[in-house]
């Protein structure tokens, strides 16, 4: 498409694509090293194949005006698609609120996870969409960015979503036997419904359910037939950067697959870019964008000076690390302390480890602490009761704290 040429389109919400689809008005901020094949709704068209999965930006205006960059991590790049597509159920996954039900009591809207954005959706017949446009490189510097869904691997077919209990379910749909019992015209159905016991109805549901699940593992016997030999594996690939699985891991490691899966898992990848795909001019953004990474373990607490300061600060969060690093931001009360994550994550970077006690204000479920975690993806351990050792920071409090008793003696 042309350079800079902008695109007024609609975002259409659409749970049969199982995974978010960026089309003609987005901008691509940077490629992964993974392409996978796209089917169509039928198997009389052929799929489409290596359709790069990628980080894509695209605009949207609210109704007061205001201008946002929605960023579309983990999308399908297919830049002549004259509309994008969104799975719902993938931005659920990121903990976003989507409401799609145009016959609900609440208004139709997209609410991200810290709910400093909101969207209205719309429909055309029976299209839910939001309108969005194609952002340029001063778009990108200018308007606030909202992450949709996460920059984590999405693999739709390993998804698992919250479901009910075998007990629940029956307790559920245990209103179809109430319904068969009020009907007198199915008094004959095979069974007497007037005997019908809820207890046998359970256990004949459960043995038909562990019956189904039972697998035999069939064992091979004797020596493999000719074409049940499979060829030698090789480590020579004509990719180069290929995606390596728990099984080539395995082999060129000479360590078991579950220990390889586990090597995987922990290994973050996030600096890996595919140089077979046609570079884009636009890798500077993704980078301009991203939050640095730290490979240290921070930790942080909260100091109480006792007084207010004149700037009429009183507390201050304290971030500091075994190697006597510190950073200190003064604050007003002990809820700015998310703030305070914020401001050192933007200025430093984001730890790959953060540790810090249960207190109310970094511990609470909705407290801007948490949201700032979850926001930068930041792993974290919480210290236990009463163990200030298992904290690097109280230490860093300490050494903080004589040097300001030494710089008040002489003052």
């Amino acid at each position: 498409r042309k350079r800079d040429q902008r695109y007024v389109d609609p975002t259409e919400m659409d749970s049969h694509a199982d995974t978010i689809v960026a089309g003609r008005n987005t901008l691509l901020l940077s490629y992964t090293d993974r392409v996978c094949e796209v089917s169509p709704y039928s198997d009389e068209y052929q799929p489409i194949k290596d359709v790069p999965v990628v980080s894509a930006a695209t605009g949207y205006t609210s109704a007061c005006g205001e201008n946002f960059i929605l960023i579309l991590n983990e999308a399908l790049w297919m830049p002549n698609l004259n509309h994008s597509l969104i799975n719902p159920n993938q931005l659920r996954h990121h903990g976003v609120e989507v409401q799609d039900n145009p016959y609900a009591m609440e208004p139709m809207t997209i609410i991200s996870h810290e709910h400093d954005f909101c969207a209205c959706l719309e429909s055309n017949g029976s299209t839910i969409f939001i309108k969005t446009w194609t952002p340029t490189q001063e778009d990108l510097e200018s308007y606030p960015h909202i992450h949709l869904s996460s920059s984590n691997h999405w693999n739709p077919q390993q998804i698992k979503f919250p479901s009910f209990s075998l007990s629940e379910r029956a307790k559920i749909e245990s209103r179809n036997l109430s319904s068969i019992k009020r009907n007198s015209r199915m008094g004959a159905i095979g069974t007497d419904a007037e005997g019908f016991e809820m207890e046998e109805f359970n256990d004949t549901l459960i043995e038909s359910i562990v019956a189904s699940t039972r697998k035999v593992n069939k064992l091979a016997v004797g020596p493999l037939d000719e074409e049940e030999l499979e060829a030698p594996r090789t480590f020579i690939s004509s990719d180069r950067h290929s995606s390596i699985t728990a099984e080539d891991l395995s082999e060129r490691w000479c360590i078991s697959v579950k220990q390889a899966q586990m090597t995987l898992d922990a290994t973050t990848r996030r600096l890996v870019r595919s140089a077979i795909m046609p570079l884009s001019r636009r890798y500077r953004v993704d980078r301009m964008f991203g939050i640095r990474r730290l490979n240290y373990e921070i930790s942080t607490d909260t100091i109480d000076g006792k007084v207010k300061s004149i700037h009429g600060d009183r507390y201050a969060q304290i971030f500091g690390s075994k190697e006597f690093f510190v950073a200190a931001y003064p604050m007003g009360s002990k809820s700015e302390a998310g703030d305070m994550l914020d401001k050192f994550v933007r200025r430093y970077g984001a730890p790959k480890l953060l540790k810090f006690d249960g207190s109310k204000e970094q511990c609470g479920k909705n407290t801007k602490f948490q949201q700032i975690i979850r926001k930068y993806e930041i792993p974290y351990h919480i210290v236990e009761h009463e163990r200030p050792n298992q904290n690097p920071a109280e230490s860093v409090i300490r050494e903080l704290k004589r040097k300001w008793y030494r710089i008040m003696y002489k003052m």
